[in-house]
């Protein structure tokens, strides 16, 4: 305790090293912009650190119409003071534990909680007037903050009998708003064919105050743009600040009449928003024109969406392959598309309007919605094919899930006419159905040293071996044309859905007791085997499992849909 309080009041003891003006780095934002007499408020102050192993801020209050409750610190592995609460004037102070290093990021540092007082009305401002930070060089720099935030004291009945605001009032709730638990609904004003509306950072703050956790450790928020019309499209102006410093445990989703798009945190690297004060998100109706006609034909008149982002007021061509983006688009399939309602698809259309078919695109009948994830965005269509191949008549036990893999793009014929699904599958081409099927994406800096990068399955082993899903065959090898045996397809697929984090059960060796040949599998491959047996991914034929066999395509099919329909 001695060396705590040594460290923290050695703070106000330390010469002045730098005296800084960087306002632009520090928000201070209430949780609601009116109070009841009587009732508690909540104010966050965020702001910048570069190598901050110590700080102390100061805040001023209206000691008149606010009471200070309590302050708490926002940072972990540190301790927290408040050193001096007196005639308005709050100075706190946080030191980081002895075995902590230094904090570099932009992050929430203290939420201070006050009360309203009983007997007052009107405004009551809060203002963070400085921050003095120390380094590892025992270093302090002191930053003029000056930011304010206010709330509007009001009596029991509603009432505010004092003057009006005179100083900075936080931007109140756009018209026709509204929240309703975690949901904020918002009535856009046109502008040109586009339906617009921004959220300011105090509304925001209070968004995601409201957030209601999925269960899974996602905190969720939603932003309903009312139906406009003549609106060919909506853009939905945010906060860059959401986006900064984003650690994936936040996700906004944009709810419009043409189609809804869920927003992580983290979807921006950090280069992309660095100094960005505003993020606009725009989802609009394509204009199909220039399509080709018998791209046009294909489509027909299902919904086709652009999807785009702007950075202060500059298109950006966004893409980050760590931070899918989910997309939801509403849409009527027909009575003969409900038949194979699993062909329902969706195709993102280049510039040049070459098609790549989404191989997460899922139709559910139930909310009449299409829903897939993308990295990048661009123009995106509801599609419906099915399409079968001239030499599947003796396959029917495989037939409908190599029409479905085909018609997401998942795996394609020999030819157009042909499949060949008595054919072995090379490693390569196993494991490219594997990270398409399962969605799988990564960054990659290095390859095997036989996967060249003009090899069409360049990309997606160079994610598997980022991934640990594929480890080779030793000396930095993967032998991607060599045929697959069905053990090693076993061992790739667990590892695969665990990197997707499909969830599967604990198994062990009695779950391969009932074949025959469970002895020949290889030490390597048992906990793989065990788990997609017992998981009814893998069902050999009844009584064996044929470990060191090739896999056909058929079989290699069936199995990839499994999979797939476990997502």
């Amino acid at each position: 305790m001695f060396l705590l309080c040594a460290t923290m009041l050695s703070i106000a003891g330390l010469p002045r090293g730098v005296f800084a003006e960087s306002a632009g780095d520090y928000t201070l934002i209430a949780n609601t912009t009116t109070v009841q007499q009587g009732k508690e408020i909540a104010i966050i102050a965020s702001g910048k650190m570069v190598d901050m192993y110590a700080f102390d801020a100061e805040f001023t209050y209206d000691a008149l119409k606010l009471e200070f409750v309590k302050a708490e610190s926002m940072l972990r592995d540190g301790f927290s003071f408040v050193i001096k609460n007196e005639g308005g004037k709050l100075l706190l102070a946080y030191t980081k534990s002895m075995n902590q290093g230094p904090e570099n990021t932009s992050k929430e540092l203290y939420k201070l909680t006050f009360k309203s007082k009983a007997n007052v009305t009107g405004e009551a401002i809060v203002k963070w007037d400085t921050w003095k930070t120390v380094n590892g060089s025992d270093t302090s720099t002191t930053h003029a903050i000056g930011k304010t935030t206010s709330v509007q004291i009001q009596a029991g009945d509603g009432s505010v009998i004092s003057n009006p605001p005179t100083s900075q009032p936080p931007t109140p709730i756009p018209p026709l708003s509204a929240f309703d638990g975690s949901k904020l609904s918002i009535t856009p004003t046109l502008s040109g064919t586009m339906a617009k509306t921004e959220l300011s950072q105090e509304l925001l703050q209070q968004l995601l105050s409201k957030a209601v956790n999925d269960g899974k450790g996602l905190q969720r928020s939603i932003i309903d743009l009312k139906t406009t019309t003549g609106a060919e499209g909506y853009t939905q102006g945010l906060p860059a600040v959401f986006f900064k410093n984003g650690n994936g445990e936040r996700e906004l989703e944009i709810q419009t009449a043409i189609g809804s798009i869920s927003l992580p945190n983290d979807m921006f690297k950090e280069k992309q928003i660095a100094g960005a004060s505003k993020v606009e998100i725009s989802i609009k109706v394509a204009d199909t024109s220039l399509l080709k006609p018998e791209l046009k034909q294909k489509i027909g008149n299902k919904p086709v969406l652009d999807l785009s982002v702007w950075v202060d007021g500059s298109k950006v061509q966004w893409k980050n392959n760590q931070a899918p983006v989910t997309v939801t688009i509403p849409y009527q399939s027909t009575p003969d598309e409900l038949k194979n309602p699993t062909h329902i698809a969706i195709w993102y259309l280049d510039g040049e309007g070459k098609v790549t078919k989404i191989p997460s695109g899922r139709y559910d009948a139930v909310t009449g919605t299409v829903t897939f994830k993308t990295t990048h965005f661009s123009t995106y269509a509801v599609a419906y094919e099915r399409k079968s191949f001239s030499d599947l008549d003796h396959f029917d036990w495989a037939k409908d899930a190599i029409e479905t893999l085909v018609s997401k793009g998942i795996v394609n014929g020999t030819s157009e006419e042909t499949f060949a699904p008595d054919h072995h599958i090379t490693r390569a081409d196993f494991v490219s159905l594997l990270i398409r099927t399962l969605g799988l994406e990564a960054d990659f800096q290095s390859n095997f040293e036989d996967v060249t990068s003009d090899d069409y399955y360049y990309e997606e082993i160079g994610i598997a071996k980022q991934l640990g899903i594929a480890n080779g065959a030793g000396a930095n090898q993967f032998q991607p044309k060599q045929t697959i045996t069905r053990q090693d397809m076993m061992v790739l697929a667990a590892r695969a859905m665990r990197a997707a984090v499909v969830p599967l059960f604990a198994a062990s060796l009695k779950d391969l007791s009932t074949y025959s040949d469970s002895g020949h599998v290889s030490e390597y491959a048992l906990d793989s085997v065990a788990t997609l047996v017992k998981a009814g991914i893998v069902q050999g034929d009844g009584v064996h499992l044929w470990p060191a066999a090739p896999t056909s395509r058929a079989e290699t099919a069936v199995l990839v849909y499994r999979l797939y329909s476990r997502l």
